[in-house]
């Protein structure tokens, strides 16, 4: 059984960029989510999520597929919604990495045994996440409301990691910096 990266962070640390990183230079597999929530103009379908209706995730629920699965509040178009999302089972055949929050990372270790998992907290200094919510707004499906409830989520959530993750990553200057510590962390200092 390979080892499962977990990727957790606050809104705008670049765990994105760090998932396709890890893509690009190392070939780990990303583990797309399923959502209910509507698609960003610049997401693709199967890349950054998997968009569903809510009738196929409660089909889903019901056929219990899912490792684990949720409910939370957003915002689309000024409106208040309810959105579903989950992580669908899956075998750990290949390298593979999840970006999930912090809430899912015991479900993810029961399931796969937390042996098998390696929880890394990707961080990135407050101005850095204020400059990419500023680059975030230039979209035209950004919601200043989501933006905000989830930086309130985030203080919340993210006040004890350290009791959650097993290694920090800072992702502080280039992504492929923060791409190679994950590497050393997860599969070289692993293996000492």
């Amino acid at each position: 059984m390979e080892k499962l990266v977990i990727l957790i962070g606050e809104s705008g640390a670049g765990k994105d960029s760090v998932q396709r990183g890890l893509k690009e230079k190392y070939n780990i597999s990303p583990v797309v989510l399923y959502t209910t929530r509507p698609k960003g103009d610049t997401e693709i379908d199967g890349v950054n999520y998997n968009f569903i209706s809510v009738d196929e995730f409660k089909n889903m629920i019901d056929d219990d597929v899912f490792i684990y699965w949720a409910t939370f509040n957003g915002f689309n178009n000024g409106k208040k919604e309810v959105w579903y999302y989950g992580l669908k089972k899956f075998e750990l055949d290949k390298k593979h990495c999840v970006i999930t929050d912090i809430t899912n990372v015991d479900k993810i270790r029961n399931y796969f045994g937390a042996e098998n998992c390696a929880c890394c907290y990707i961080t990135a200094p407050v101005q850095t996440r204020r400059e990419r919510a500023q680059q975030a707004k230039n979209r035209k499906n950004f919601e200043l409301k989501e933006w905000i409830r989830r930086i309130k989520v985030d203080k919340v959530e993210y006040k004890d990691v350290d009791k959650i993750a097993d290694y920090k990553i800072e992702n502080t200057g280039s992504v492929y910096e923060a791409v190679n510590d994950v590497m050393y962390y997860v599969y070289v200092q692993n293996q000492k």
